[in-house]
This record gives C-alpha cells, sequence and structure tokens, in this order.
C-alpha cells in the first residue's frame, strides 16, 4: 500500500529535481565553451555529456527499459538483465565508454536533451508507486522507485556544480536538497548493496563500530561496522562509539570528495574540513583553515588510516578520475572510493583512538567550509 507519507515525500523530491533541472539547462545555455577542464580528465562538454547520459539510464531503470542507453553502447545489452552493470566497480568504465560513444558536445544541444529526458520523466511518475521495486545499477540491487528521483537529483546537482565550477561560475547546493540526496539517495542504495560491497575488509577485519550519522535538517542514521562490512539502520537504544552532527552540503561535498587540497604559502598540501570512515566523516582536523574549501580528496596512511597534511597536490587527486564513478584505482566518486579505511584514528599512522560517545571535534561542515557550494 503506498502511504499518503510516500507520495508526500516524492513529490518533494520530484519538485527538487524539476528545480535543479531548470537551473542545469539555464546555465548551460549560457555557455559557449565546451572545453574548459572540469573534472579528472573530462572537460566541461564531456561532463555534460554524462550527465544527460544519466537521464536516459535512471529513467530507463525506472520504467525497465535500457534500449535507449544500449542504443549508444551496444556492448551493455544482454549483460546485467534489467540493470546495467554486474559489478559496482565497472561503473568508471562503463561511463567513460558512454561518454567515447556520443560526440555531441555543445552544452545547448546537450541542454535541450536533458530537458526532454527530464519532462518524459516527470510525465511518467504521476500516478506511479513510489515504493515500487526497481531494479538499480548494479545487477541484482533493488530500490525504490522514488530513490531513482533522488538518484537523479544527485546527478544534476553534483555535475551541475562541476559544470559551474569549469565555466567560473557559482552553484549553490541548497541544503534541503543535499539532505535529500543523502538521506534519500545514498543511504537507500548503501543499504541496497552486499553490506561488504563498500567496505575494505582487510583493514575493518575485526572492527565493531557504531556511527550515529544526524544529517541537520534531514534523517539520522546508525551506521554499524561489523567485522569488514557496514549496515545503515534506523537508530535504535544500540551502543553509540561516535556522534556525527553534519551539515547537508559540506557533508555531500565530502561523500564526493568534491574539493580539493589545499595549499599554503609555502606549497605544503592540507586536508580541509573532516577526515572520513567509510565516507563518514569522523574529525575536523584543520583549526586554522588556510582557504575556505568544503572537503579534502580522501588519502590513506598506515593502516587504511585518513592522513593529514602530506595527501597528493591538487593536480594529482581529481574527482571522478574519469567523470564517472568509482572504480579500485579512482578516487572521489560514488558512494566512497575503494579502498576505504577501516575505522581508526584520523592521524596519519596513529594507534586507534579509543571510542567516545560524544565529541565535539567529532563534527562535519562548518559553515566556513561551505563558500563555493552554498554562497548566494
Amino acid at each position: 500500500m503506498v502511504t499518503s507519507r510516500s507520495k508526500v515525500d516524492w513529490q518533494q523530491g520530484q519538485d527538487a529535481l524539476r528545480d535543479e533541472v531548470a537551473r542545469v539547462t539555464a546555465l548551460l545555455r549560457s555557455i559557449r565553451d565546451p572545453g574548459p577542464h572540469a573534472v579528472g580528465q573530462w572537460n566541461l562538454g564531456e561532463v555534460t555529456m554524462h550527465l544527460s547520459q544519466a537521464w536516459l539510464v535512471v529513467p530507463g531503470l525506472a520504467r525497465r527499459d535500457l534500449s535507449r542507453i544500449h542504443e549508444v553502447v551496444p556492448s551493455l545489452a544482454d549483460v546485467a538483465g534489467d540493470s546495467l552493470i554486474r559489478d559496482l566497480w565497472d561503473l568508471g568504465d562503463v561511463t567513460t565508454l558512454g561518454v567515447r560513444s556520443d560526440p555531441e558536445r555543445d552544452p545547448a544541444v546537450l541542454a535541450d536533451r536533458i530537458e526532454a529526458r527530464a519532462q518524459e520523466y516527470f510525465n511518467e511518475c504521476v500516478g506511479a508507486d513510489p515504493d515500487a521495486p526497481r531494479p538499480w545499477l548494479v545487477h541484482g540491487t533493488t530500490v525504490r522507485q522514488s530513490t531513482l528521483t533522488y538518484h537523479l537529483l544527485n546527478e544534476t546537482v553534483m555535475h551541475g556544480y562541476d559544470i559551474a565550477r569549469a565555466a567560473g561560475r557559482r552553484w549553490r547546493i541548497e541544503p534541503v536538497h543535499a539532505a535529500m540526496v543523502l538521506g534519500r539517495f545514498l543511504v537507500p542504495v548503501i543499504q541496497a548493496l552486499d553490506p561488504r560491497a563498500l567496505v575494505n575488509d582487510a583493514k575493518a577485519a575485526g572492527v565493531q563500530a557504531t556511527y550515529d550519522l544526524r544529517i541537520r535538517g534531514g534523517d539520522r542514521f546508525h551506521f554499524v561496522f561489523d567485522n569488514g562490512s557496514v549496515r545503515v539502520e534506523e537508530p535504535s537504544s544500540r551502543r553509540v562509539d561516535c556522534h556525527v552532527s553534519a551539515d547537508p552540503v559540506a557533508f555531500l561535498m565530502v561523500v564526493w570528495a568534491a574539493e580539493p587540497l589545499d595549499r599554503d604559502r609555502h606549497g605544503q598540501t592540507h586536508r580541509r574540513g573532516p577526515q572520513t570512515v567509510a565516507g563518514t566523516p569522523v574529525q575536523s582536523t584543520d583549526a586554522q583553515p588556510l582557504a575556505s574549501r568544503a572537503a579534502a580528496y580522501p588519502a590513506q596512511g598506515e593502516a587504511g588510516f585518513p592522513t593529514v597534511g602530506h595527501a597528493a597536490p591538487r593536480h594529482a587527486a581529481p574527482r571522478h578520475a574519469t567523470g564517472g564513478y568509482p572504480t579500485a584505482r579512482r578516487a572521489g566518486p560514488f558512494p566512497v572510493p575503494r579502498p576505504i579505511p577501516g575505522v581508526g584514528c584520523p592521524a596519519s599512522g596513529a594507534p586507534r583512538r579509543p571510542a567516545e560517545s560524544r565529541c565535539s571535534r567529532h563534527r562535519a561542515g562548518r559553515s566556513r567550509d561551505r563558500e563555493d557550494a552554498a554562497a548566494g
């Protein structure tokens, strides 16, 4: 049975997505040059092509028909049934192949495609069941139909950010939209995947810890790590090892590693913002920030713990090394890089700090970390 709450929530998601589609298409129609570098190996036009193809794939999942993306990339047909790929870590290569398979790069032409595909998708949502099961990208993974709306919201918000930055424009991320992406897309997908799919089981072996994640203005979840696996649960009375209060915009930027490392005047690189454990910020490490940025690229120290202050320079750690999604060789994309750290202290190479029930230092997303993402 479809609850009125489900319908209301889904309508809110569709309204947010309509707003973001209008913003990104208006942005694209104002851009004449698709050539500026955007992310990883992709320029602005290539990121825009990827976004337009997301508007082929995700609505195709909703209607259980991926024939349109198969027309662009015939080799993907009959690979994963109603899904796109058989393994999550194939996604980077597949998105790269998709972009290479269509040479169109004109931002205005691609804006028209996105707008038309969005309108078709919204028309198909009318009267549909938000709780109906639908295949997700990875074979054998099922999500609610409404989750696909928030997947499209994620793509449109984050790649709109990539495009705007490449064009030298500001791109405000609305906190309520960021909270929707976190709580209604990223968390449901983590729940749908195998509990070990996103965890470096060797480094997390033997670790048992619970993180209480509270998204300000949004939802609350328990991330439960258990000997190389992670589950996301509704809050309960279980013992919590760390409480994380996260600004939704800053946290979304951290999850997607959407900001580079900062350099000081001596040329040294510094981690900016919260450190991450399995994609979850656990500590703010920069007491005297050198610049206003939302997050840093994840870096690995001894025993898989995140490092502070000596990670790769700006040009060496691009978000979305192919502009798309993750592989074991690439940093930054959905939902966290692999291999990811086990649970440990944020200090480079330091022994694990004993868990504490509540730490003021374990907080993500100070307002000064959101200059580009949330400035008006």
